[in-house]
């Protein structure tokens, strides 16, 4: 009988005690930009759609310098929502896991992320679509600049199956 309430005590210490190595923090850091895209699938077989983008990214710290950050990135991208025009309305969401390869120690890094993304129209303007797709980027720090501190301007390509879901967009990524 000692020995198994011995047992349970050690059990519920080990259980209860605070881990050794505390779980590396995520870095968040919210994005706005512009996003033009094109090939939605409409039945006339263009469209595109063009405007506001913005996002939230979670990344892991870096172990080491100069290897690559790990994370994960959502984002919608709000076609014909501000202006009204030549583009087509409806709006593109993404969620991404990605990796940033710093390029040295300017701060200079290049990205690559694969995930899936859907576009949905506002007021029938093309189909609906959900498709794997992946990002391509290049990013820079913008320097001690006051309120951009620790901001980064980001130029990416997103790419998706048959030209669907495929356009570029520029950010600046702004770490919280």
């Amino acid at each position: 009988m000692r020995t198994a309430a011995a047992v349970l005590a050690l059990a519920t210490l080990v259980a209860l005690a605070p881990p050794a190595v505390a779980a590396p923090p995520l870095a968040l850091s919210l994005r706005a930009g512009y996003y033009r895209g094109s090939g939605l699938g409409t039945p006339e077989g263009g469209g595109r759609l063009e405007g506001l983008a913005l996002g939230v990214d979670a990344t892991l710290p870096q172990p080491i310098p100069l290897t690559p950050r790990l994370g994960v990135s959502a984002s919608v991208a709000l076609g014909g929502a501000t202006r009204s025009g030549g583009d087509t309305d409806g709006n593109l969401y993404r969620l991404l896991a990605f990796a940033e390869q710093p390029l040295g120690p300017s701060g200079l890094y290049a990205g690559f992320g694969i995930g899936i993304g859907h576009a949905e129209p506002r007021a029938g303007g093309f189909r609906a679509t959900t498709a794997v797709v992946t990002r391509y980027s290049v990013g820079m720090p913008l320097g001690p600049l006051g309120a951009l501190a620790g901001a980064r301007a980001e130029l990416g390509y997103h790419s998706g199956p048959d030209g669907r879901l495929t356009g570029w967009e520029i950010d600046i990524r702004f770490r919280l």
